[in-house]
């Protein structure tokens, strides 16, 4: 983390432990706000944060900013939430397919304080694509996904991790989320971005969620892992992998092969593997289904209730 990092972290702690109910100004500024009619209790405690902050901005500390969010967003219910699934789409998708997805979610009663947010990748020039550009998380320079082939762009993959870092960040000092309450997931090349990244995060998640993908950058979790300061938090964080047998994109193999590693290579570091959950859907290509969507909405409510 950036001093500038540290610094905004800092401000926002301070916001959240100010005592707004034993601040004159605060109770006089309180007074003079009106709210609509019928307006539910969830709603107006939403509203009335909106307001402190405001208050926050003038009277106490004006240089207090919103974290700057590194991708273009969709945010889903975010007014009040104490949980949020980051979800990644796959190489040349954007959010907004898995946004109304995740839209029907919601109306669960379970998940009525999760908040989905679904980043968009940059377009950026792909060498695998001589050079055009494609929304992509990173840089692909070669199809094959594990093997003698493998040629990764760690740096483009590493700046992408930082960025993930950033939306992380942003939902635990600005909105006060608890780390533990936050699922990284993605589809395909998104997926790729969630398996490594919940793996080495500095952070203990709440899950990790891989829809139709791999394990990335073996080698370099490897090294991760044999260095005696690396503290693996999510060496024992429930993980949900998921994909279709018929799948002729990323072949379902790569999904089979990525959750023996984890089981094998990974997890015999000392996590176990009884928290690791892989489920094959027949029939199902690259893409996602009913079944699979139910499975994983059981596990976002087992994960955070």
């Amino acid at each position: 983390m950036s001093q500038l990092d540290e610094s905004l972290a800092s401000k926002w702690k301070k916001f959240k432990s100010f005592n707004f109910e034993a601040n004159t100004q605060w109770k006089e500024y309180q007074e003079n706000l009106t709210f609509p009619e019928n307006l539910s209790a969830e709603k107006k405690q939403s509203l009335l944060s909106k307001y402190q902050k405001k208050f926050y901005l003038k009277h106490v500390d004006p240089t207090l900013k919103s974290y700057e969010i590194p991708y273009s967003v969709s945010e889903l219910n975010g007014d009040s939430h104490n949980a949020t699934m980051i979800f990644l789409h796959g190489f040349g998708d954007q959010s907004d397919g898995w946004s109304q997805t995740f839209d029907r979610f919601l109306s669960d009663e379970k998940f009525k304080k999760l908040k989905f947010l679904v980043p968009n990748a940059p377009s950026q020039p792909i060498s695998l694509g001589f050079g055009m550009s494609f929304k992509s998380w990173y840089n692909v320079k070669s199809l094959a996904v594990e093997g003698p082939d493998v040629n990764e762009d760690v740096p483009s993959m590493e700046a992408c991790f930082e960025k993930i870092t950033q939306l992380i960040d942003r939902e635990i000092n600005e909105f006060g989320v608890d780390p533990s309450r936050i699922i990284i997931s993605g589809f395909s090349q998104g997926g790729s971005v969630a398996f490594y990244y919940g793996l080495s995060c500095k952070y203990k998640l709440g899950g990790i969620a891989i829809l139709s993908s791999w394990l990335p950058l073996r080698t370099q979790l490897q090294s991760l892992l044999q260095n005696p300061e690396f503290d693996f938090k999510n060496c024992k964080t429930p993980i949900f992998i998921a994909h279709g047998d018929a799948d002729n994109v990323l072949e379902y193999k790569y999904g089979v092969s990525s959750k023996d590693y984890l089981v094998n290579q990974v997890l015999n570091q000392g996590g176990g593997s009884e928290h690791v959950e892989f489920h094959t859907y027949k029939g199902m290509g690259h893409s996602s289904n009913e079944e699979e969507l139910r499975d994983l909405g059981r596990f976002i409510g087992k994960v955070l209730n």
